[in-house]
């Protein structure tokens, strides 16, 4: 445990709750669980409509909150993050819990986006990221990707919800 103590500890800011450890994500920048209950809905709709498992690729994974929680619907789970530290916690908080088909790579955003194969995911998350890219990359660029993403496994018939 004070592996993920220092590691929090060396982070630039504690965005999430961190996951198994509520005492140290108690200063979190967001309460990220009003978010994760709707979400949550989601996944079971859609998991229960495919009759499987889903395939998550968590976009901008922070400290890994959406995609620890999430990864008990699915049997793939990428996060992507380009803070170096981020993805440090997240694999050691996949180590601890013995998620193995949880797995983090660092890298932008806008990489995995461009190298994106269609049918390797069912659900994309991209939660407070898109204006990074924007501040980054300009606005016409951003526009673009978020076209890619949503263009992402449109040939899908499946919709949750009403």
């Amino acid at each position: 445990m004070s592996s993920i103590v220092n590691l929090v500890n060396d982070l630039p800011e504690c965005y999430q709750p961190i996951y198994g450890h509520a005492e140290l994500g108690i200063n979190s920048s967001r309460n990220c669980n009003d978010r994760l209950s709707k979400i949550e809905g989601i996944f079971i709709s859609l998991k229960e409509k495919l009759g499987r498992p889903l395939r998550l690729l968590d976009l901008g994974c922070a400290q890994g909150f959406f995609t620890f929680n999430l990864a008990k619907h699915c049997t793939v789970v990428t996060g992507i993050d380009f803070l170096d530290k981020n993805i440090a916690l997240c694999e050691a908080l996949a180590k601890e819990n013995d998620f193995s088909h949880v797995k983090f790579k660092e890298d932008k955003i806008q990489n995995v986006i461009d190298n994106l194969n269609y049918d390797e995911y069912d659900i994309v998350l991209g939660f407070s990221v898109f204006h990074h890219i924007c501040d980054a990359d300009g606005y016409l660029s951003t526009k673009e990707k978020n076209k890619q993403v949503s263009q992402f496994n449109s040939n899908c018939d499946v919709r949750v919800g009403s």
